[in-house]
């Protein structure tokens, strides 16, 4: 039984520890740069994005994961617009 209560003791923390690691400093990618891009595309074929680095932020609060770039670039027919400050996308909601 202390075994049981032990293992799960151990298992919230982690859970836990993970959560606000997840909340606090999210996961930095490039990977879903493509995607992204081809998810602004299907909305309105002449905007074209240019994104650097993506961060995936756990919000456990609204159970929603928020996409973020910083100093994006959205370029529509011949203008481009630098956006320096964070832009933040919701993309589950549960």
């Amino acid at each position: 039984m202390k075994r049981i209560i032990k293992i799960l003791i151990i298992l919230t923390i982690t859970i836990a520890v993970i959560v606000i690691y997840l909340s606090i400093y999210g996961i930095k990618t490039e990977k879903f740069n493509n995607e992204i891009k081809k998810n602004v595309s299907k909305i309105n074929k002449n905007i074209n994005l240019s994104l650097n680095e993506v961060n995936y932020l756990l919000n456990p609060l609204n159970f929603s994961i928020n996409i973020s770039a910083k100093n994006p670039k959205i370029l529509l027919e011949d203008k481009s617009l630098d956006l320096r400050g964070v832009i933040s996308l919701s993309l589950i909601h549960i």
